[in-house]
């Protein structure tokens, strides 16, 4: 069922972030590959939108946090109505310039995480991180399931070794 149509005049707010979430279009995906529809409060259509990459244009003075962009059309299956398009892009900040981050996970290891797209998919994606990670950045992990504890102390993003190793003994098992 389609959601109610919002009357502008009757509620003139929306709510805007610069930070998105492309989570649920993944999700959305996996479900329809695996021949199934996704369950309703899978399909986040903020999320959906997020996924693609509009080239939205940079600030061009490089001294805004984001810039915004417009566009405004008729409603293709209402006339009548008008949509309205509202696209934010935050500022890249490249990787040279940013500061040094000090990053802090707690993660589940339960054995309901034992599945391959769960704590498997999260140690490749902790993978991947760590490539990025500068010498300045820092990187803990905490862990619970059965008991909880510390897996990796806050470990300078130069010590990349230590870094895949704690994560290398991570596996799942126990109750949360």
């Amino acid at each position: 069922r389609d959601n109610p149509l919002a009357l502008v005049a009757q509620d003139p707010r929306s709510t805007f972030s610069v930070d998105v979430d492309t989570a649920s279009y993944s999700n959305m995906r996996r479900f329809l590959n695996d021949g199934a529809l996704p369950p309703k409060g899978a399909v986040r259509i903020e999320e959906l939108v997020n996924y693609f990459d509009y080239d939205y244009p940079d600030d061009p003075a490089g001294d805004a946090p984001f810039s915004v962009s417009f566009e405004r059309m008729e409603c293709p299956w209402k006339p009548e109505h008008v949509l309205v398009r509202i696209g934010l892009e935050g500022r890249e900040v490249a990787v040279d310039s940013r500061p040094p981050t000090n990053l802090v996970f707690l993660l589940d290891v339960s054995g309901s995480m034992e599945p391959e797209n769960k704590l498997p998919l999260v140690k490749r994606s902790m993978k991947m991180l760590t490539a990025q990670l500068g010498s300045a950045d820092r990187i803990a992990i905490v862990v619970y399931a059965g008991a909880s504890g510390l897996a990796l102390d806050s470990t300078p993003g130069s010590r990349k070794a230590d870094i895949l190793g704690a994560l290398d003994r991570l596996e799942a098992g126990g109750s949360t």
